[in-house]
């Protein structure tokens, strides 16, 4: 859900939730991606939910690159310093959370 609207707040506009105006703003690709990535788990939900394991999958495949797609984050340009902290947080966070998704594939 948070992807979705971060990803459409900023292709709306690129300085989206920033509060620190020495900030680039987020690429367009990025944008792009966190959309795809939101609304895509978003579609999948609802058939997951209802027992459709090939829906559970897309959700869990769909968390795994979201969350890991944030080891590019350190790397763009004015990137500020500390932030593989952060990045790695949100990285185990994500893996966690498709973990627990995938549990529900054992029934």
């Amino acid at each position: 859900m948070f992807n979705t609207i971060n990803g459409a707040g900023s292709l709306v506009d690129p300085t989206f939730g920033q509060t620190d105006p020495s900030i680039p703003p987020q690429p367009v690709w990025m944008s792009v991606a966190l959309l795809a990535f939101g609304l895509s788990t978003l579609a999948f939900v609802a058939p997951a939910w209802r027992g459709h394991r090939t829906a559970l999958w897309l959700v869990v495949v769909t968390r795994l690159l979201e969350a890991w797609s944030a080891a590019i984050l350190p790397f763009l340009p004015g990137a500020p310093d500390g932030m593989w902290g952060p990045v790695v947080l949100l990285m185990a966070v994500g893996a966690v959370v498709a973990g627990l998704v995938a549990v529900g594939l054992r029934r």
